[in-house]
């Protein structure tokens, strides 16, 4: 839900967060005077249907309280997070960071999509069936074992060599499979950021330098083991959206061989949001801080005047996006604290984020000052992009553009007439981007409905 559909919402409303599914459907609603009004209504408890009366909610919202005041900050421990208590590390996330440090201070290597090992000697483990990550640290853990692959249907297969003189397993294509090799055996220091503030601080940018005038490096992050991977690849393949940019990477927070030529480049985070907040929607901020740190310590940012973050399922034309850059570059809103654009009328929605490289440099800049400044609230009500939007327009003064034609959505009251997830949608003239189409036969039915819309055919090109 985005701020504008949630309108009607009290700022004053919280959710009591409590992870591994524990206590579902709590939904303390905001009175008038500020406080709770606590219902008896059902809510299942370790699986069990109880009635919980006033008392007993108000008794549990009481000991998370003092639980939250008690504990600092750290892994696995409560925290007040605004005006809500939570926990601030749920038992799942903690799994994904423990698979993901192993992964670092063992530094393994990458894992190739759509691909499946052979080997005479080969079993299953159990142990590792959550993820081709899991498997990785399964088969490093396992004796004997030189490789793996990992599928959703089968599980993780582990393999040795049938001699020593092997370097490498005989390999073929399989879609949804995930392959890789054991990691290195002795382990070595990894850096992990758990302190909140931390996270909220990113490196100072280096300075830049000439580029060429709408210049653009577009982003995308996927998430591992997901139909995100295939729409990536497609989008490789077809030489799509951000493979039509003047730079793009594709980030994750596993390194991965998506196809020829086509790496991603890993960063750390669980990748893994839970969905809260005031406008119940993805709480994914520490996901995009850590993304924007790898963004600035690659610096491949110093060479676009533009940087450009889409999600894979936005269907976007670069071309159509160059002449809201240039517009702006000529009338000097790039200078100083850069410029951004605003994607719908409520404010920057995340499907595709634009920023001028100043306005990334003052997003780094006064990313701890804008920390701070919505520690009472945002910090912990709101996801990426409003904390991003907020950050930029009321801390970094940076100029913010709005531009109702760059995004057309679902989730953004400006829906185009006859918004579908249908051959019929994308119907636009002169719109910029359309999400979300999940799977390659809707990417491309609203790709090409755009393109016959306006005869343009220059999203065929490379660029």
């Amino acid at each position: 839900m985005s701020a504008g559909q949630a309108r009607g919402v009290d700022q004053c409303s919280a959710v009591l967060h409590v992870p591994l599914d524990h206590l579902e459907d709590t939904d303390p609603s905001c009175s008038t005077g500020g406080g709770f009004l606590l219902h008896s209504r059902p809510i299942t408890v370790y699986g069990h249907s109880r009635v919980v009366s006033r008392g007993i909610v108000m008794m549990l919202l009481v000991m998370a309280c003092l639980i939250a005041v008690c504990f600092k900050p750290g892994n696995g421990t409560w925290a007040m997070r605004g005006h809500s208590p939570t926990l601030l590390w749920s038992s799942y996330k903690i799994q994904i960071v423990d698979v993901l440090r192993f992964q670092g201070e063992h530094a393994c290597g990458p894992q190739f999509a759509n691909i499946a090992f052979k080997s005479n000697i080969s079993w299953k483990d159990p142990s590792g069936v959550q993820s081709g990550a899991h498997c990785q640290r399964t088969c490093t853990w396992s004796e004997g074992c030189d490789g793996f692959t990992w599928s959703w249907g089968r599980g993780c297969n582990l393999m040795k060599f049938s001699n020593d003189s092997l370097a490498e397993f005989p390999a073929s294509h399989e879609k949804g499979s995930y392959s890789g090799y054991a990691c290195h055996q002795v382990a070595s220091s990894y850096e992990w950021i758990y302190d909140e503030v931390e996270k909220h601080t990113l490196p100072i940018p280096e300075q830049g330098q000439p580029v060429p005038s709408a210049s653009m490096l577009c982003l995308m992050v996927v998430r591992p083991y997901t139909y995100e991977i295939d729409l990536a690849i497609m989008q490789h393949q077809q030489g799509l959206g951000v493979f039509q940019c003047n730079y793009h990477r594709i980030y994750s927070n596993q390194l991965m061989q998506l196809a020829d030529g086509l790496w991603t480049t890993k960063f750390n985070s669980t990748l893994y949001a839970d969905i809260g907040g005031q406008w119940k929607t993805a709480l994914n901020t520490d996901i995009f801080m850590a993304l924007w740190r790898a963004v600035l310590t690659d610096a491949d940012f110093l060479h676009a005047s533009w940087i450009v973050k889409v999600d894979p399922d936005t269907v976007w034309f670069p071309n159509r996006l160059s002449p809201l850059v240039v517009e702006q570059e000529e009338n000097n809103n790039t200078n100083g604290a850069g410029a951004y654009f605003q994607n719908c009328w409520e404010g920057m929605h995340g499907p595709i984020e634009v920023f001028s490289q100043n306005a990334l440099r003052a997003l780094a800049l006064h990313s701890k000052q804008c920390y701070w400044e919505m520690n009472s609230w945002g910090n912990w009500q709101w996801g990426e992009d409003m904390w991003t939007d907020l950050c930029l327009k009321n801390t970094a003064f940076s100029h913010r553009i709005y531009k109702p034609k760059l995004l057309a959505e679902d989730h953004c009251n400006d829906k185009w007439e006859g918004w579908s997830l249908t051959p019929n949608a994308c119907l636009s003239q002169d719109t910029i981007a359309f999400h979300p189409f999940k799977d390659a036969w809707h990417y491309n039915q609203c790709l090409q409905a755009a393109q016959q819309q306006n005869g343009d055919s220059s999203w065929m090109m490379k660029k």
